[in-house]
């Protein structure tokens, strides 16, 4: 015999089927015998006094299906296959079903055997993929029919997985791909991997606890979610890409601040089911925009009260030239005699022309009448005059942090004496 030979009930075709090959079958007076064979299947004939099975023919895949419904099935969901075979089997032994689900193919090996059909359980594993699951190959090197012939694993074209169902494979969790901050730091879109639902069934839309802010740095902190909606502003419904999350601060921001944008465990998923992590770990921080305003922090009286050196909380700059001018600066003088002040120039403290970009400014000025100590020099700014680094104004009206006392300069008579 030799492989691809078969027959269920071992004849010969002929009744001359019987040929020697230059040999003779003689009696022992030498007479040559009649080598005509009983007609096939008649009394006599091989098939007729033997019930011989010729089988050397591998069984070989008529079929691959799935009981399970066309759909989308993420991590965790189990999907049963049904491949079906050109004969029984009788054994199975190590018996695999290779699928094609991205970069590396996954086979599943749990298989029970019912006649002609073997049916596996796949279950789907982070990082699986495929928009129309499709079995590669079976394999086993043991799963035999009752002639002991190993199974052919190759599939045929037309009778895949794939041509009789419609399964997706989805086993790649939802993530934070970028986020983008408003200017005036009131929202941050966030765009995810893929669309987003608040139900492991992928559907429903997201709510404004799903979102876990966390502020580090800078001024600002506690932040809040207030709202989530469209980039539109309209209600969300289920399966957003980008998602436009309104917040709050408790503070003004001065730009140090990193906003990180986490999720609530098991409040989102994509449409197979697949719940997004809690702590994301890349794409999920931005820098807040710098709002908060220059003001004056402190001021330094000169000993003659010629000048005033005036602090800034930051940089500053003018509006013409980037240095500050002598009209950017508003004094008042309330009390005592000293009165009408007059800024005369400004400077660094090293008496040197402002460039713009300096922390503290010299502010010189003169008044009518000399201080007696009792005179209160406030010190504020002219409107839209005053700015830091990104544009920010300060108020014109300074509230704190802008008085100073002038020094007495009158002179008093301290003794009276005589010789």
């Amino acid at each position: 015999m030799k492989y691809g030979d078969e027959s269920p009930d071992l004849g010969y075709k002929a009744t001359n089927s019987l040929t020697l090959n230059e040999g003779t079958i003689q009696n022992s007076e030498t007479v040559n015998a009649d080598l005509t064979l009983p007609s096939p299947g008649a009394t006599g004939s091989l098939s007729a006094n033997k019930d011989l099975v010729i089988d050397w023919v591998s069984p070989t895949i008529t079929n691959i299906t799935s009981t399970t419904a066309n759909g989308i099935y993420g991590i965790g969901d189990v999907i049963v296959i049904e491949t079906t075979f050109s004969e029984d089997l009788v054994y199975l032994g190590d018996h695999r079903v290779y699928f094609e689900i991205g970069e590396n193919d996954a086979f599943s090996g749990n298989a029970t055997l019912t006649g002609n059909k073997v049916t596996v359980s796949y279950t789907v594993e982070a990082g699986h993929q495929s928009n129309d699951l499709t079995v590669e190959s079976v394999w086993s090197a043991e799963t035999h029919d009752a002639a002991v012939n190993l199974i052919d694993g190759r599939v045929p074209n037309g009778k895949n997985l794939s041509d009789n169902k419609d399964i997706v494979i989805d086993g790649v969790i939802p993530t934070i791909s970028s986020i983008d901050l408003s200017e005036d730091n009131a929202f941050v879109d966030i765009t995810f991997s893929e669309s987003v639902f608040n139900t492991e069934e992928g559907i429903g839309a997201l709510a404004l606890d799903a979102f876990d802010l966390s502020l580090s740095g800078g001024t600002a902190h506690t932040p809040e979610v207030t709202s989530v909606s469209t980039t539109a502003g309209e209600g969300l419904a289920g399966g957003e890409i980008t998602v436009r999350v309104n917040f709050s601060t408790t503070g003004t921001a001065d730009g140090s601040e990193t906003l990180q944008v986490d999720l609530v465990a098991t409040a989102v998923y994509d449409v197979a089911g697949n719940a997004a992590d809690a702590d994301q770990t890349a794409n999920n921080t931005v820098t807040l925009n710098d709002k908060a305003l220059p003001t004056i922090s402190s001021l330094s009286l000169a000993s003659n009260n010629s000048y005033v050196d005036v602090t800034f909380s930051e940089a500053v700059y003018g509006d013409t030239n980037g240095a500050l001018e002598t009209g950017d600066f508003i004094l008042l003088l309330s009390g005592g005699t000293a009165t009408s002040p007059v800024v005369t120039s400004v400077s660094t403290t090293a008496g040197e022309g402002l460039s713009g970009g300096e922390t503290t400014v010299r502010v010189n000025f003169s008044t009518t009448g000399t201080g007696d100590g009792t005179e209160t020099l406030e010190v504020d700014l002219a409107a839209a005059a005053v700015s830091d680094a990104v544009g920010n104004e300060a108020d014109a009206d300074q509230t704190s942090n802008n008085t100073v006392t002038l020094i007495d300069l009158i002179p008093n008579v301290t003794n009276v004496t005589s010789s």
